[in-house]
Parts: structure tokens; sequence; C-alpha cells
């Protein structure tokens, strides 16, 4: 990725702005990213990126990947991000199409978003259906290995990255 184009203040910033453009580098770069990569890309001192990504790993912000070779999203980012999404504008017409999606095929219909080990229920549209089984609610987490869209998730990974992800689940049966 290419070197991040910081304000001439960064290095001199608030804690707080640093760790947001350690942050915003993490997720651009799409995949597990090294502190010497984002102490490249954005300018900050080493000891400053060591620091701030301790930090934010502590809190829940950024994670290890998989392998645990480089830094990810971690959960509390993920669930920061579903909420930002979740209160726009852009969410009533996301939904408006997955109801006319739900009236067009007569089934209940689901966004989800991988999160860490799982799949989360992000919107849905339940079926008109008089009888019909109560589902999780949005906000849910299920196993990847439990629902369609994980499996459809899993199969349009990378070979190597799925199979890391693959080896860090723990494929409990949930039925017979």
């Amino acid at each position: 990725m290419p070197k991040r184009k910081t304000d001439d203040n960064l290095e001199s910033g608030s804690r707080s702005s640093r760790g947001l453009a350690i942050v915003e580098y993490v997720t651009q770069a799409g995949g597990g990213v090294s502190a010497a990569e984002i102490t490249q890309a954005t300018g900050l001192p080493r000891a400053t990126v060591h620091r701030l990504v301790g930090v934010l790993e502590r809190e829940g912000y950024l994670q290890r990947d998989f392998g645990g070779r480089g830094l990810v999203a971690g959960q509390r980012l993920s669930d920061l991000a579903r909420a930002v999404l979740a209160s726009t504008p852009e969410q009533l017409l996301r939904h408006a199409v997955l109801r006319r999606l739900s009236e067009d095929v007569g089934e209940t219909c689901n966004i989800t978003v991988p999160a860490p080990g799982g799949m989360i229920y992000f919107d849905r549209v339940e079926t008109e259906w008089p009888l019909r089984l109560e589902t999780l609610p949005v906000g849910s987490q299920v196993p990847l290995h439990c629902t369609a869209s994980g499996k459809l998730y899993l199969s349009s990974l990378a070979p190597a990255q799925r199979d890391d992800m693959v080896h860090q689940l723990t494929l409990d049966a949930k039925t017979p």
C-alpha cells in the first residue's frame, strides 16, 4: 500500500488523531499489516506506533490476524462500523432493497457481514408467511459453518486465506 498522505501535524498531533491514522491505514490495507508497515505508511515514529497499536489492541479496536502475523480490525472497531452504517440514510435504502427482495422471492432475507469466527446479521426482512420460525435477531453472530452466508463468504476467499480461517474455527455440530 502506498504511503498515506499525512497531515503535516500528524507527528505532533493528538494521540487520538494518530490512533485514528493507524486504524485508517489498517482498515484500508485490506489484510494483516505489521507495525513496521504502519510506521512506514504513516510516518509516525516506531515507538509511537508500537505504543498506540498496543492500546488499540487492548481496547479491541485492532487484533492480530488469524496467522498472528499482522493487524486487522478488531471486534470493537467492527461493532462501531456496523453501528455507523446502521445509522446512516443509506440504511433506509438498503432495507428497502432487502424488503423488495423478500417480497419478490417470498422468503426471509438477511444481510450479513463477516466478523471474527462468524457472520453477524446486519439487517433482515421477515417473510409474510403466517407460519414461520423465530429467527436470530439482527446483531446475532452465527459460526461461519452454520449459515449459508458464512459458507458463501468462505468460498469467496483466496485459498490460503480460507485455509487459515478454517483451521482457526471450532467446527462444533449445532444440529444432529
